[in-house]
């Protein structure tokens, strides 16, 4: 069985985003009586902060666990997925750039009931990866044509 987390240094600037939408809506908010447009902007702008906040702190709590035959999400919603549930297999590519680079990828397995979601940042990520395809390979799970593509640019064929 191997273990997988998100390391710190990789959520750090989710955490400073976060963080600093939380203290530059907030306080204002609090310390001045603005209009309720404005005050109605700021808690809205600032809740997303804080939820980000906790998703973050949620992510960094998380332990991924794989074995040969399954999958466990540890954390405030824990999934456990043996490979042979697996209904549905996504690997898509976020970018933030025109040019398509500097983004990352997500992989989502879902069976009904439960999916599980994990993104590039996770060590192991590609080792992740590589067990779905072989277990949507054996299972006989369809993918669409993204996730083909995908898994193509990463040199995984599933064997």
């Amino acid at each position: 069985m191997s273990l997988h987390r998100y390391p710190p240094r990789t959520l750090m600037g989710d955490y400073v985003r976060s963080c600093l939408g939380v203290t530059l809506t907030f306080p204002p908010l609090m310390m001045f009586s603005p209009t309720t447009l404005i005050a109605v902007t700021l808690g809205l702008v600032g809740s997303l902060c804080g939820f980000f906040l906790l998703r973050t702190v949620e992510r960094h709590r998380t332990i991924v666990s794989v074995d040969d035959d399954l999958i466990a999400v540890s954390g405030v919603f824990a999934v456990t997925m043996r490979w042979d549930e697996v209904e549905k297999l996504e690997l898509s590519y976020y970018s933030v750039k025109r040019d398509r680079s500097g983004g990352w990828m997500q992989l989502t397995l879902r069976r009904p009931g439960a999916t599980v979601k994990v993104d590039s940042r996770l060590q192991g990520f590609i080792d992740i990866v590589k067990r779905a395809a072989r277990a949507a390979r054996e299972h006989e799970v369809r993918v669409n044509a993204v996730t083909r593509a995908n898994l193509a640019a990463l040199r995984i064929t599933g064997e």
